[in-house]
This record gives C-alpha cells, structure tokens and sequence, in this order.
C-alpha cells in the first residue's frame, strides 16, 4: 500500500471512530489493522497520524455533517484510484470492526458507513 493510501485509511478511521469519542477498544481495532499490514516501525507512525487526525476532527454536535460527508467522498476518491473492489470490502469491514468495538452502534456511525460504502 502506498503512503497516500495508507493516510486515506487512516482518516476514514478516524473520522469513524471519533464519531463517538475514541475509545480503547476502537485504538487496539486500529493497531491490529495496521500490525497486519505494516512493519513495527511504520505501526507507530500511523498510529500517532490517526490520533493527530483525530484531534484536528470537531468534536461532539460541532461538526458540519455537509462538511464530512465532502470530506468522506474526497478520501473514498484517493482510494477508490488504488484499490480493489474486495480491497475496499476489506476496509468496510474493518470499519464496521471499529464502530462495533466500543459495543454501540449509534446512527450517526450508521450514516457514515454508509456514506462510505457509497462512495466505495
């Protein structure tokens, strides 16, 4: 996977995960997904750009869901150019990993599934 790509991922996953604040469980979902697909050294990079991303992402009823949704159909863009469809399947269901991993699935997680999966 290319570096663009991987970042790609990275800011799904966050935009995901800090849907409902990041939790351990979503953290130890995403090191999993990265330890399958890198090595040790590049893990800890990519974890420290998901918690950078997740920090720089508005928080609670602050976001502009317009706004996120663009911003979602951007990134499945940079994807989209690099992966294939059981790829991108892959990546839904690491997704759906992540939104179960806290034990809640709230509608507005829903939403974004499937605004990815559309734009997939």
């Amino acid at each position: 996977m290319s570096e663009a790509l991987l970042k790609a991922i990275i800011k799904l996953f966050a935009i995901v995960a800090k849907e409902d604040d990041v939790t351990e469980h979503e953290r130890i979902q995403i090191l999993n997904f990265l330890t399958e697909h890198l090595n040790a050294n590049a893990v800890q990079s990519y974890i420290q750009q998901f918690d950078d991303y997740c920090d720089s992402l508005p928080s609670g009823d602050n976001h502009d869901e317009e706004e996120e949704i663009k911003n979602i159909k951007t990134i499945c863009a940079e994807i989209n150019k690099e992966l294939t469809q059981q790829q991108k399947i892959v990546i839904i269901i690491e997704l759906i990993a992540i939104i179960l991993a806290d034990g809640e699935i709230s509608q507005r997680e829903k939403e974004l599934l499937d605004a990815i999966a559309r734009a997939f």
